[in-house]
């Protein structure tokens, strides 16, 4: 068979050579593929990226330029307002290092002698302070509390907190952890663990000192204490929300007091505010419910910030001893670690999965193995994707000698997309006793032709990700689409060489060594081939074609509706249910203090005079330009001053920003009008007869010295010219950062429309105080479109390159392709996946798949002959390669793949029962995953709006919200066969569960009063209105159940009026014992309803209460 005969040469002189000479092949191929990349691997080593952040960093993007900058200046503003420049040469980001170097080793070295002359014993004094901060009480906010390293516990219920064991395993754990603690001694003030245990010994009218001397009374003082205050819970928090900014020259809120009568005043200390802004989570009724601790010590990264060296091993130990203290409890587990260290333990984690990818090879080996009954044919084949690997690693060394850490994880991918190499090759030279060169030469030609259209379109999307501006996915771009050329280079000469050395020496020396013949396999294989899958195929195609078209179309649909970036964790470098990223993960949803701890201001930093930084080296993120200076810029006349006060002045009156402070230009035109002057002397008054603009450069400097210039507000000087180069100012603004990409984008998008010179002399640039707020922009933004980007050009040149091989077939090669895709993305969307950065590999790995596999079966079929037969042949040649090579990929595949499975219904009530839970059990009937979304009825305000009709219970399906009860209960019931098939049953259906409603409307406000949702005499309504409901409603649903004689309401069976019905019942059953004893088969009902598979276990489960 020959394919894209049009565009080869003739290859059987290359043919005989190779089976000629395959020895010399042989060497040839280990020298070039594997000596010499090996010499070079040792002269340009590699070195793995242990920070994540950079190799995800951007490079020529709108935001990176400015941020780089930044970088660079940072440092030498800090301590003036002089700044060195260099022009000529690349440097490597650190440009406060270049100035400070020698201030940094003499810290560096006075530390080391305090540490080296630390006393061995301390003194009374020392004593008696410990004393002191081991009490855990305190009356102001915690410096930095925000800071502290945290973990948090999930628990049954909010009432386990008044459990003394939960509180004596909680007072505890602070013994159980002092080895851990007292490693962080000489870096904290603080000495106690700020959990529960300690919060309600410090509320005691004893004054306990902390919890290990409370008792039961003041368990039950603290218990009684938050019944009190909790539904002042929102005033609390507002009062005190923002106190812990003050002393934030950025700040630009005040801390509110609370007003006399807000509150209790029982309710308005310290403490009670951090209990339920900190400790407790947003939704108390909720089951299990998460507790915040704080430990005594800082985050590893808060450390690092305050340029204290800290051994990251004390925060695994710590990480480790937690683990085995809540193993062996039985009231309370780990649920999450905030130690910000998840960037810091990436390296040693990655390379000890990565030796996963070994379990990876060996899986394909043995399938390998098994397939071709040959042990040295299975090592050649691991010889040569270890080459590839290795020859590409080789080049990548020329381009840049980082390796980002993603690269280990891809390993795996490249091993299963080779692996398919080895099946086709194996099947194509076939055992046989007519195996000479000509034969040789058919296989070979087949192999090296389709291989060539099938391999380089996979390194296709790969090397597109190149032009990426994320630096990560252009390191894995080079990488991967070089070691699949390697790969195909090996293909046609290390492995058919090796394939005519091993015939001809098991020839030689073995030539009755065969692979066991087994029948029955054989047949059955054979069978499969031949007539099963090309009768599926050929017959069933309308069904194929129809279904595949239908999928693609649903996948399109979700993808567009569904498909977003991380919303809470934009970095998550773990699994999900690692404990470090379960707390980034949740602890927004779960706590409120997060909400100001993330939403930091979005402060812009202004600067004029200086050019932005560019990129140097599409590879090596480090090789950038030094900051310049911006020739274009001046301020040589009183008039451009003047235009620079404008600017300022238009900027700071924003909507967005309402900054009330002057900058110094301004305040330099108001300072110049006080000045006296002569005409024997420089004039500075900028409004005298005898001011020049001559003078404004002298006025500038002396201004300096009386009007106060600092690091957020000053000019900028050349530290060897000192020559007025620029200006920088930092713009405090009302916007907050948030992870979300929509939120974060509307505010950069604000930035961009006005933050734009008005005089092009005035050009200047501007990125965020804290540089990852931009870089996480730039990263989101550089996902989405190079996701896009990627897929689009890979599919267009693949359809250049397909068409010209393939000709007509190409058409349904790329509408395969596209539906493969297509139907990929909304399938692990469907399953709740987030597109980060792993994800948007996987996707193109997805692209190169489905052009690899597809084009398999393009190559293989034949020019001529009918269709059937055509079909009939291709399916025969490529079945069994492709299925082998896609199911070693699957394998493969599990190394690397992570479960975070997201809803697919999303349901909304309040913290009961009510109306919801009829939709929960049949949900739970249904054995439906749904997220439960449970609202605290302090922020029902602020959800009220967002619901269809200001009313609970919402389902959410799809993005689409359904309201009203009975609308979810029928939509649930046809989803999932609750409702009856015919048109009386259904009409029936609804009656019944309309009388049933009736009577819960009577019994509703006495169980919403009983819980407290609403004042009102609950015994008036229970005599008045329940009771007699009962008797009247009861008996007639007593009659139902009795005729229709399948225990449930209607002779249909169960249907989606049972749930309700028995759930409004139920409410009666089973907290009135003694009127539902009078209907026994009302109560039966409500039983056997509840006994249903999935529903029993969740009702044991779920809260009981009355509603």
């Amino acid at each position: 068979m020959t394919v894209c005969r049009s565009v080869y040469w003739d290859i059987f002189p290359y043919s005989k050579f190779v089976y000629k000479f395959h020895s010399i092949i042989i060497l040839l191929t280990i020298l070039f593929f594997s000596v010499i990349p090996i010499i070079i691997l040792y002269i340009k080593p590699l070195h793995l990226t242990d920070n994540p952040e950079k190799g995800f960093d951007t490079r020529d993007t709108e935001y990176s330029g400015p941020r780089l900058a930044w970088d660079q200046i940072q440092g030498p503003l800090s301590s003036g307002n002089r700044v060195s420049f260099q022009y000529n040469f690349p440097m490597n980001q650190n440009f406060t290092k270049l100035s400070l170097d020698n201030n940094i080793s003499n810290i560096e070295n006075n530390n080391n002698n305090r540490l080296n002359k630390a006393r061995l014993k301390r003194n009374w004094a020392d004593n008696l302070l410990a004393s002191f901060t081991n009490v855990a009480c305190y009356e102001n906010p915690i410096p930095a509390m925000d800071y502290l390293s945290q973990f948090i516990i999930e628990i049954p219920s909010i009432d386990k907190i008044f459990d003394p064991t939960f509180l004596t395993e909680m007072c505890f754990l602070h013994e159980e952890l002092s080895k851990e603690i007292k490693s962080f001694e000489e870096m904290t003030p603080y000495r106690s663990i700020y959990n529960v245990a300690n919060y309600f010994s410090c509320f005691s009218p004893n004054m306990r000192v902390n919890c290990t001397f409370m008792d039961n009374s003041d368990v039950k003082y603290a218990k009684n204490l938050l019944q009190t205050c909790l539904p002042y819970r929102e005033q609390i928090i507002a009062c005190r929300k923002h106190c812990h900014k003050l002393g934030n020259p950025l700040s630009i809120e005040e801390c509110k007091g609370c007003v006399d009568n807000e509150v209790p005043k029982n309710c308005s200390n310290q403490m009670i505010f951090d209990l339920f802004y900190r400790i407790l989570p947003k939704y108390l009724r909720s089951r299990p419910i998460y507790l915040n601790n704080y430990l005594p010590f800082f985050s590893y990264t808060a450390y690092k910030l305050q340029g204290m060296d800290v051994n990251v091993q004390k925060y695994v130990d710590l990480e480790n001893k937690l683990k085995e203290i809540f193993q062996r409890s039985t009231s309370m587990k780990l649920k999450g670690l905030n130690f910000e260290v998840k960037r810091d333990l990436l390296l040693p984690y990655a390379i000890r999965d990565s030796k996963l990818a070994l379990i990876a090879a060996i899986t394909v080996l043995i399938i390998i193995g098994i397939y071709s009954f040959s042990i040295t044919y299975t090592v050649a084949v691991l010889y040569m994707l270890a080459t590839s690997v290795l020859s590409a690693l080789a080049v990548y060394t020329f381009f840049t000698q980082d390796f980002p850490l993603l690269n280990l994880v891809v390993f795996v991918l490249l091993i299963a997309i080779g692996s398919d190499d080895a099946f086709l090759v194996y099947s194509s030279f076939k055992e046989g006793d007519n195996f000479d060169v000509y034969t040789f030469h058919e296989s070979l030609k087949h192999i090296s032709t389709t291989m060539f259209l099938t391999q380089f379109s996979t390194v296709v999307p790969f090397f597109v990700n190149i032009a990426s501006k994320v630096v990560v996915f252009r390191s894995f771009g080079l990488f991967a689409g070089f070691t699949l050329t390697f790969n195909y280079f090996l293909l046609i000469s290390f492995l058919p060489a090796f394939v005519v050395l091993e015939r001809k020496l098991s020839k030689r020396f073995c030539p009755r060594l065969r692979p066991p013949n087994i029948k029955w396999l054989n047949k059955l294989i054979n069978h499969s081939i031949n007539e099963i899958l090309p009768s599926v195929v050929i017959q069933g195609r309308i069904v194929w074609i129809v279904s595949l078209t239908v999928y693609s179309g649903i996948s399109i649909f979700i993808i567009f509706t569904q498909l977003h970036l991380p919303q809470y964790n934009p970095l998550q470098l773990f699994a999900g249910n690692n404990f470090h990223e379960w707390f980034d993960n949740n602890a927004e949803i779960q706590f409120e203090f997060m909400e100001t701890k993330l939403a930091l201001p979005l402060n812009m930093r202004l600067v004029w005079g200086l050019n932005e930084v560019e990129s140097l080296s599409h590879f090596n993120p480090e090789m950038v330009t030094n900051v310049t200076i911006d020739k274009k810029f001046r301020i040589n006349t009183l008039n451009e001053l003047k235009a620079l006060a404008g600017e300022l002045y238009r900027m700071r009156n924003l909507p967005f920003v309402q900054h009330q402070s002057k900058f110094w230009p301004e305040r330099f035109l108001d300072w110049s009008k006080t000045l006296p002057c002569t005409p024997d002397a420089a004039c500075c008054n900028v409004t005298n007869k005898y001011y020049e603009d001559d003078f404004l450069d002298y006025c500038m400097r002396i201004s300096t010295t009386q009007i106060p210039t600092m690091f957020n507000d000053t000019p900028i000087y050349h530290n060897l010219t000192f020559e007025f180069v620029g200006y920088t100012a930092l713009i405090p603004t009302q916007l907050k950062y948030n992870h979300r990409f929509k939120l974060l984008s509307e505010a950069f998008d604000k930035f961009d429309q006005q933050f734009v010179p008005l005089i092009s002399s005035n050009n200047f640039w501007y990125t965020p105080e804290w540089g990852l707020m931009s870089t996480w922009i730039d990263l989101q933004k550089a996902i989405v479109s190079d996701c896009q980007y990627s897929t689009y050009i890979s599919i267009f040149v693949v359809a250049i390159f397909a068409f010209l091989c393939l000709k007509l077939k190409a058409i349904s090669a790329l509408i395969c392709i596209t539906f493969i895709v297509v139907s990929s993305g909304g399938t692990v969307i469907f399953f709740g996946w987030d597109l980060g950065v792993l994800e948007a590999v996987i996707l193109v790995l997805v692209v190169g798949l489905s052009f690899d596999y597809t084009l398999h079966y393009g190559a293989a079929i034949p020019k001529m002959g009918c269709v059937h037969h055509r079909i009939e042949n291709a399916l025969k040649t490529a079945a069994v390669p492709v299925v082998l090579a896609a199911f070693t990929s699957l394998l493969a595949g599990f190394i690397m793949l992570f479960s975070i499975t997201h809803a697919f219904f999303q349901l909304t009530y309040f913290g009961v029962r009510g109306y919801g839970e009829p939709a929960r059990l049949m949900l739970k009937y249904a054995g439906k995953d749904f997220e439960n979304n449970i609202i605290n009825h302090d922020v029902w305000p602020e959800i009220k709006p967002t619901t269809p009709f200001g009313q609970v219970p919402v389902l959410e399906v799809d993005g689409v919200q359904i309201a009203q009860s009975f609308a979810i209960y029928q939509f649930l019931g046809n989803k999932f066969g609750l409702n009856p098939g015919s048109d009386v049953d259904q009409a029936l259906t609804l009656s019944i569960a309309e009388y049933v409603k009736e009577f819960d409307n009577k019994a509703h406000d006495y169980f919403v009063i009983q819980l407290g949702f609403m004042t009102g005499d609950k015994d008036a309504e229970w005599k008045n209105k329940v009771l007699p409901g009962v008797e009247q409603y009861f008996p007639v649903i007593t009659s139902w159940l009795k005729k229709s004689g399948t225990g449930y309401l209607t002779k249909a069976g169960l249907t989606w009026a049972d749930f309700y019905a028995a759930e409004k019942l139920g409410n009666i059953v089973n907290c009135c014992g003694t009127v539902a004893g009078k209907y026994p088969e009302i109560k039966a009902f409500v039983e056997k309803v509840y006994s249903l598979p999935h529903v029993k276990e969740y009702v044991a489960s779920r809260p009981k209460i009355c509603f």
